[in-house]
């Protein structure tokens, strides 16, 4: 290397660039993350409904649902076996008040059951109580969402339904319900007693 090149690389940092390059790389450069949430998304009859993720637990298939004795309400349903376990089926529609459509109808009638079976699933989500079985006519899938894109809920929906509901998403043109967890569930255990 020539003197002068050897020169110009050995001369002292001026103190300004040192003062701004010290400044830049301190810069705080992480990317600020947006709380986001997420829900599954499902179908009772023709209402689009959401529960959060962190309570869902699988789908199964309906099978035959045994009634309870002593059960008058239209909210739980009886028991099922799903994979060898036998959980408590409740109702969302009987919960809400929607029109259940041929779910409601999945009980000791085969005829009832199979036509249920083909139309719809269990969805299988853990509460404080436990885990239950919910039929439904449709899982969707996991939807992230931020909270300031919780809509208000309308004044149209039910009482019922606007009482479990905190807020609605908007999701490839429907309206989505999104649903109190703690709730609800709360109202199931109440309905289990």
């Amino acid at each position: 290397m020539s003197d002068a090149v050897q020169a110009l690389l050995d001369r002292e940092i001026p103190v300004e660039y040192r003062r701004a390059a010290t400044e830049h790389i301190a810069k705080d450069t992480s990317v600020a993350v947006r709380a986001t949430e997420s829900a599954v998304i499902f179908r009772v009859n023709t209402e689009w409904l959401a529960l959060a993720t962190t309570a869902f637990q699988g789908v199964a298939d309906i099978g035959v649902i045994h009634s309870l004795p002593r059960r008058g309400n239209n909210i739980v349903l009886g028991i099922t076996n799903v994979q060898g376990e036998l959980l408590v089926c409740v109702s969302l529609a009987g919960l809400l008040g929607i029109a259940p459509g041929d779910l409601a109808e999945a009980s000791r009638d085969a005829t009832a059951s199979r036509r249920a079976r083909t139309n719809g699933r269990l969805m299988i989500v853990k509460g404080a109580g436990g885990m239950i079985a919910i039929p439904v006519h449709q899982v969707q899938g996991i939807h992230r969402y931020l909270p300031a894109h919780l809509g208000e809920v309308p004044a149209t929906l039910t009482h019922a339904n606007s009482r479990y509901t905190v807020g609605m998403l908007s999701w490839q043109g429907h309206a989505v319900a999104r649903l109190d967890d703690e709730l609800v569930f709360h109202s199931i255990t109440k309905a289990l007693a």
